[in-house]
């Protein structure tokens, strides 16, 4: 039953895992924008496995209510739309770095690149200041992502206060929310043509 929403579901417990893990803020940046469209492809999908079935329409529309009155779904959209369609991931980041920085920790680094430190991280740079430019994050051991966060965080969800604003958090609720859709719909439609 669902098997497509279900492939969705499993994504979208992969890259929050992938998320969790991560040290560099690129690299969490990535798992980040798939753990967002696939929570979007969560609810496409849903919809295109129960669309025929009878009731569906009405209960769903119920719940896409439910969706745009949240504060937090509504949040989650809102961040992949802008993904999608701009690159834009309205993410605020900073980095540690432990220990001396010299040439001799990097491993990857370009003949002839220069340095830039950001709050991103520390990157070479190619051809600075040209069209040809090209930046790398550069492979820095004891390097761990310090600060993560939202611009402009949701503070509700389900009507009340959220104890916190803090990313993984926000991002767990998302997951929980989209995990308990899916399971609301297998039990409501379960022999009704959706199994």
């Amino acid at each position: 039953m669902l098997e497509n929403t279900d492939r969705k579901l499993m994504e979208l417990r992969h890259f929050f895992q992938q998320m969790k893990d991560s040290d560099s803020i690129d690299v969490l940046e990535g798992y980040f924008s798939a753990f967002i469209s696939a929570g979007r492809s969560v609810t496409f999908s849903l919809q295109s496995d129960l669309k025929k079935v009878k009731g569906f329409s009405e209960w769903y529309s119920n719940k896409q209510k439910e969706m745009r009155d949240d504060e937090l779904l509504r949040f989650f959209k809102d961040l992949r739309d802008s993904d999608i369609h701009t690159g834009k991931r309205n993410i605020e980041s900073s980095i540690f770095i432990k220990g001396p920085v010299n040439s001799k920790n990097w491993k990857n680094r370009p003949e002839g690149s220069s340095i830039r430190i950001t709050g991103r991280g520390v990157f070479f740079v190619e051809n600075p200041d040209t069209p040809f430019e090209k930046v790398t994050p550069a492979e820095i051991p004891n390097t761990k992502v310090q600060k993560f966060g939202f611009r402009n965080p949701p503070t509700k969800h389900n009507n009340k206060n959220l104890s916190s604003q803090e990313p993984i958090y926000l991002c767990k609720l998302y997951k929980k929310y989209l995990e308990d859709l899916v399971k609301e719909a297998k039990m409501t439609f379960w022999g009704k043509g959706a199994n």
